[in-house]
């Protein structure tokens, strides 16, 4: 069984998901919760994405290939950074001192 240090109540988003921490036993636990901010986030962005694509395309001759290169980069630039942010946080949580990987927690959602 996976024994997770769970962070102290000193901020106010610790506060309010301290239930939601505390319920978490396992690491597969947090994959919902990963999958729903992923499905938010993409999706938000994706949204963006073609948006862009498509106000380019209809203020000038673009040809079809050319409006499919704005998502293709964007998927591409999204998978990159998060093999590199998944590496990262795999050095960080090695390092087996409790410190440290609270350190490496912290610097998880901060952007490369």
């Amino acid at each position: 069984m996976l024994r997770l240090l769970l962070p102290a109540r000193r901020g106010g988003m610790s506060r309010l998901f301290h239930a939601v921490y505390a319920r978490i036993r396992a690491s597969w636990q947090m994959l919902p919760l990963g999958f729903l901010f992923d499905l938010g986030f993409d999706t938000a962005t994706e949204v963006a994405v073609l948006g862009l694509s498509s106000a380019f395309a209809q203020h000038s001759y673009f040809p079809v290939w050319g409006v499919l290169e704005f998502p293709l980069l964007f998927a591409a630039g999204m998978s990159l950074m998060d093999t590199l942010d998944g590496l990262a946080m795999l050095k960080g949580l090695r390092l087996g001192n409790a410190g440290r990987q609270a350190q490496a927690g912290l610097l998880a959602p901060m952007p490369i």
